[in-house]
């Protein structure tokens, strides 16, 4: 009891997030399995159960809820993404689920961004990122703005199935997205390994442990992403593949040596 109200037990907020994504994956399964966006599925899982783990272990901790944020938002674009490649595209209710599936995508990549560059301590790594993270805010929430009332993500993310709002992109509005979205999503990719680096010429002992941990992971899915494009000339590996990085970023946080352990 907290001032004569009662208090929910903790850990239920991630509980329950974990819950619906795990729903939402589950339930995009049951469509069928579209190989092109299996990853999206298992990055959620992985995202949203490494994020309640680091969060029973870590309590508030801030980087347990960049990876839950990052985990329900894949959760949702999988779930989306399945129901519109597998539905009647003449019925309404699928044609909300895949636009659920496609605008949110720049939301995704933003909240990705974050938690790697806030990554092992869920914090930024001075205060000069202040102004540069709110600048990839602004910037997704423009690009998700414009994914929600226009088509302009559909054709790169494989969906056919009509746009509820509008039935075609008008040419200005696909020119602007072009100026905008494609470079930003770059941009936004290629902060994950400078935020890192600057990262890693500052820190010293358990923090670099964290940070080297995060680093092989991500180049084991590189290095997988590769050999799938130049044997296979396909993706897939390489996105299946970046499913462990979560996974290895979690352990990192956890055992970290700041790390808080729950008595058994």
């Amino acid at each position: 009891m907290t001032g004569g109200r009662p208090r929910a037990p903790q850990g239920l907020a991630p509980l329950l997030v974990v819950s619906g994504t795990v729903l939402l994956v589950t339930w995009g399964m049951a469509q069928g399995v579209w190989l092109t966006n299996l990853h999206n599925g298992l990055l959620a899982l992985a995202f949203v159960l490494v994020g309640a783990h680091v969060l029973r272990h870590r309590p508030g901790h801030r980087e347990g809820v960049l990876l839950l944020a990052a985990g329900a938002v894949q959760g949702v674009l999988f779930w989306g993404r399945q129901v519109g490649h597998a539905g009647d595209p003449d019925r309404a209710g699928v044609q909300w689920a895949a636009w659920l599936g496609v605008w949110p995508i720049a939301l995704g990549v933003a909240v990705v961004t974050l938690a790697v560059v806030c990554f092992p301590d869920g914090r930024l790594p001075g205060p000069r990122w202040r102004p540069l993270v709110a600048v990839v805010a602004a910037v997704a929430v423009a690009c998700a703005a414009l994914s929600l009332l226009w088509p302009v993500e559909y054709a790169a993310a494989g969906v056919t199935v009509p746009h509820p709002f509008a039935g075609a992109t008008p040419a200005a509005v696909g020119s602007v997205w072009s100026a905008l979205a494609h470079p930003a999503y770059l941009a936004m990719q290629v902060l994950w390994p400078v935020s890192i680096a600057l990262r890693w010429r500052t820190s010293t002992g358990w923090e670099r442990r964290q940070l080297a941990w995060l680093l092989v992971a991500a180049a084991g899915a590189a290095l997988v992403l590769a050999v799938g494009l130049v044997g296979w000339r396909t993706p897939t590996p390489g996105l299946l593949a970046a499913t462990l990085v979560p996974v290895v970023a979690g352990l990192a946080v956890v055992h970290g040596r700041h790390a808080r352990r729950t008595p058994r």
